[in-house]
């Protein structure tokens, strides 16, 4: 009997077994990955879509879809039955006239009604022409003793014959054009030694003479000008006013709606220092009023941040790591970082590059990040009064980090221990009187709806007109 109750059981075994195989499984295709193919207009008309399907119950039809909208461009009926295709699909790019990016989707039907998908991206690249690309904008107003003409100059597939670069008119020297570079990193250093209006003009010119010249206008001041407001968009859509006092410095940091940040000042020996910045929220369902204390020694060396919640009193810094009179490290809780990041930059010196994303005593050395790619474009709003951007307050840290604690615009933000994987990219713009108007930072991660995170920073100055909505 035991035995017969075993055939029974090892019988009703396979049969689940053979009931939870498909008998028809899904199409599939050679990858998952999303297919990317770059073409220059000089050599291509048309793109070919090719990969492989498998499609055990045989395929029903093929749709092409724009890849954003999902609107479907072509049905193909004529693969009906096929179960292995290597597929190849042409896409039509001769109409295309500047640098554009393409997306489809192929999604293929079987006979069973079952679907999938598969994505291409396709990059092309308008005809070569000699193009200079400047970081920021014509026109630059600066108060920096020298500054950096970055530009990136490109002629596509055609060989650059020459880069010149004149300042008030005197021609300068600059590296040599290696034989048939197509690409030329521009990166030339200015004195600007008067407070005076400088004028830079860039060529370049490729092998069939065609040329292209970009001017910019650099006005020395004695002072940058400040902004009155800064408008966030992208992640973070606050409205910043920013009040200064009778030392045109920043005393008030009102993020409308959400906290305000009271800034007071002090001096130490001939040393101007930030002593405190209070934190107030707006309302009852802001109640964060936090109060940031900056101590210092007796020649304002930087020694411990204490935050205060009320009566509680923690420390956001217990300790400040020197290395002589460079900040090398610091204590937060049971944290200790070292080797705090700096980078130097020409003609302004060294700097501290580090970014901190998390609370002090949350740092991780594998998610540690910093700054890197700077420019010599200045950040109007940077508390240059703070010795170091050991600060980060609670909620709106990236706010700060992005427009307060830097002193000079940078490009990427990188993973400490390795500054080959790159977290965020910044880019600038100036407006016509040549200050800083906008900064953006763009994640090279994605939000859950695929789209990039952003952040948009606009500055408002008092003669600023803003567009109408």
């Amino acid at each position: 009997m035991k035995s017969t109750y075993l055939f029974f059981f090892w019988l009703s075994f396979l049969f689940i077994a053979c009931q939870e195989t498909p008998e028809f499984p899904d199409p599939k295709f050679d990858s998952t990955d999303t297919r990317v193919y770059e073409v220059r207009r000089d050599t291509a008309d048309f793109v070919n879509l090719e990969c492989f399907m498998d499609v055990p119950n045989g395929i029903d039809r093929i749709e092409i879809l724009e890849g954003r909208s999902y609107e479907v461009l072509d049905v193909l009926e004529e693969y009906k039955g096929e179960k292995e295709l290597n597929f190849n699909y042409q896409v039509d790019v001769s109409d295309i006239v500047r640098d554009s990016s393409l997306a489809f989707i192929v999604k293929v039907y079987d006979l069973k009604y079952r679907t999938y998908n598969k994505a291409f991206m396709v990059r092309v690249k308008k005809f070569s022409v000699p193009e200079i690309i400047l970081e920021g904008g014509g026109t630059i107003s600066t108060d920096v003793d020298a500054f950096s003409i970055r530009a990136t100059l490109t002629t596509g597939m055609i060989p650059i014959r020459q880069v010149r670069l004149t300042v008030d008119g005197e021609k300068q020297e600059l590296p040599a054009v290696e034989e048939d570079m197509t690409e030329y990193l521009l990166n030339y250093r200015i004195p600007l030694r008067r407070q005076k209006e400088y004028s830079v003009q860039i060529l370049l010119e490729d092998v069939d003479g065609r040329r292209t010249t970009k001017s910019v206008k650099i006005f020395k001041v004695r002072e940058m000008e400040k902004p009155v407001k800064i408008l966030c968009g992208g992640q973070l859509p606050y409205e910043v006013l920013l009040e200064y006092d009778e030392q045109n410095r920043i005393s008030l940091i009102d993020v409308l709606e959400h906290y305000k940040f009271q800034i007071m000042y002090d001096q130490i020996k001939e040393k101007e220092v930030i002593r405190s910045i209070s934190q107030s929220g707006y309302g009852l369902e802001n109640p964060d009023n936090i109060n940031y204390v900056f101590n210092y020694d007796t020649t304002g060396m930087l020694q411990n941040v204490t935050e205060s919640w009320g009566a509680a009193v923690t420390y956001h810094v217990g300790q400040c790591l020197y290395d002589k009179e460079k900040l090398n490290g610091f204590v937060a809780g049971a944290v200790v970082v070292t080797q705090v990041a700096y980078e130097d930059i020409t003609g302004i010196g060294e700097i501290m590059s580090e970014v901190w994303g998390t609370a002090f005593a949350a740092t991780l050395e594998r998610d540690r990040l910093r700054a890197t790619d700077f420019q010599t474009m200045r950040i109007p709003t940077y508390l240059k009064q703070l010795p170091y951007s050991l600060f980060v307050p609670f909620k709106v840290g990236i706010l700060f980090q992005d427009v307060f604690l830097s002193p000079y615009v940078y490009l990427k933000m990188v993973k400490y221990l390795d500054a080959s994987v790159v977290v965020n990219n910044f880019s600038y713009k100036t407006d016509e009187k040549g200050r800083l108007s906008s900064l953006t930072r763009t994640s090279t991660s994605t939000g859950s709806d695929g789209r990039a995170i952003m952040y948009y920073y606009q500055f408002v100055y008092k003669d600023t007109v803003l567009p109408e909505n």
